[in-house]
């Protein structure tokens, strides 16, 4: 269970972003210059990690499922599928912030509608995860399954909350400590 553990954290990061994502849609939404900086290190993120890391964790459990029951793994729809469409979508925004960044003809309306679409499918994907597809897991699988699939898994660290990518997404961190710290502020 460890395993599941460690996606559930690896989605409150991503969760996170998608908030500071929000917040540079919205400036740029309304006419305003977003943070340059965090958009890329955030497409270069979204385009790394969760596409080389966390959705083939995600994927093997799936094909365990499978093995063990797959009337319930087929519940959970085409996990496989949704993440090869993510990784388009992260790619989408990764050339349209590269677009903008190089001046290139793209309307401003265009972009908000590319970013906003991968916020808004990649909020979907992990939020039928959390509700139907971990749950699912947790119930199918055995302790036995978490062991072989944990090692199998290797310990792939997120590199947004690692030293090995202290530097590359240091815009990134900086950006969601002020979300959060703003977002804690808003609260109280």
């Amino acid at each position: 269970m460890e395993m599941l553990q460690k996606l559930g954290e690896e989605h409150r990061n991503m969760a996170r972003l998608l908030e500071v994502l929000q917040d540079q849609l919205d400036v740029f939404s309304s006419g305003g210059h977003p943070d340059y900086d965090v958009l890329t290190s955030a497409a270069e993120y979204f385009m790394g990690f969760p596409d080389q890391c966390h959705h083939p964790k995600e994927d093997m459990i799936l094909r365990r499922m499978r093995e063990r029951d797959p009337d319930a793994a087929e519940t959970v729809g085409e996990l496989e599928s949704d993440h090869e469409g993510i990784a388009i979508l992260a790619r989408r925004f990764s050339e349209a912030v590269e677009r903008v960044l190089q001046e290139s003809e793209m309307p401003r309306s265009v972009f908000v509608a590319t970013l906003k679409e991968f916020i808004d499918t990649q909020r979907e994907h992990m939020e039928m995860e959390r509700d139907r597809f971990f749950p699912l897991a947790q119930a199918v699988l055995t302790q036995q399954d978490w062991q072989e699939l944990g090692k199998a898994a290797g310990d792939e660290r997120d590199p947004l909350y690692s030293e090995e990518g202290a530097e590359e997404f240091e815009a990134l961190r900086r950006a969601i400590m002020r979300w959060h710290a703003e977002d804690q502020s808003g609260t109280q």
